[in-house]
Formats: C-alpha cells, structure tokens, sequence
C-alpha cells in the first residue's frame, strides 16, 4: 500500500529507485545486526528490509503495466512474471545454500548487493526507454 501510494504521488520510478538505493545503503548494516544474535535485532533487520522491499513492490506493480501496450499486456505481464518466478524461485535457495556453504555469509551479502545494483540499472534503463518510446510517438 505504501509503494502505491507514493508511487502515486511522486511517480513509480522515483519509489523504486528510493527503496532499492536504501536497501543496497542498509543492506549490510541491517544484516550484521540482523545476525548478531538477539531477537530485536533479527526483528529490525526483517521489519526493516520488509518495509523498503515492499515498498519497492508497491511501486513496480504499476510500472510493469507502463512497459506493455495494452493489446498484449496480461499476456506479456504473466509470461515474464511465471517465467520469471519460476527460475528465481527455484535457483535461488540452491544457489545460495552452495555459496553459503563454501564461501560464507559475505558471498551472500555481496550477491545480494549485485543483485540491487542490477535492479537499479535495469529500472534506469527501463526509465530511458519509456522517455524514449513516448517521445517518439
């Protein structure tokens, strides 16, 4: 509800740029207190990172119905969000369980990290191309 709301008032761009930028800023100190044992700070780093992802969330949800005319965009919206989810979905805990596993808890952190800045690359982009695309028609 927040990231819609915003997204809103100050545009969806803006909201996942906002969100994405404060999670990559907090990322690593929410997580070291998240992992220093006591509940309070297991508590605020998940409350913490919940709030800004959902945020995020919020706001995308609006910007993925910009990305696709209208004619395809229920079919284009659930092919790319299945297809998606579903390689994520199913890689991701094998892979972060390997790399945990060898390397540690700061491969994950660092992986997570890229992971935010590929996100705020692709929304810079995305952004571009948008501009791009309703200037020229």
């Amino acid at each position: 509800a927040l990231g819609g709301y915003f997204s809103d008032r100050i545009g969806e761009h803006k909201v996942m740029l906002i969100s994405l930028l404060a999670l990559a800023i907090l990322w690593l100190p929410l997580t070291d207190i998240g992992l220093r044992g006591s509940l309070d700070g297991l508590s605020l780093f998940l409350l913490s990172s919940s709030i800004l992802f959902g945020v995020y969330v919020g706001a995308a949800s609006s910007f993925f119905a910009t990305l696709f005319p209208s004619y395809i965009r229920a079919s284009a919206l659930s092919l790319s969000y299945n297809l998606t989810y579903a390689v994520v979905g199913g890689l991701t805990p094998v892979a972060l369980a390997t790399l945990f596993h060898q390397r540690g808890l700061s491969s994950v952190s660092t992986l997570s990290l890229l992971i935010l800045a590929a996100a705020l690359c692709a929304i810079l982009l995305s952004k571009a191309s948008v501009n791009k695309t309703s200037r020229s028609s």
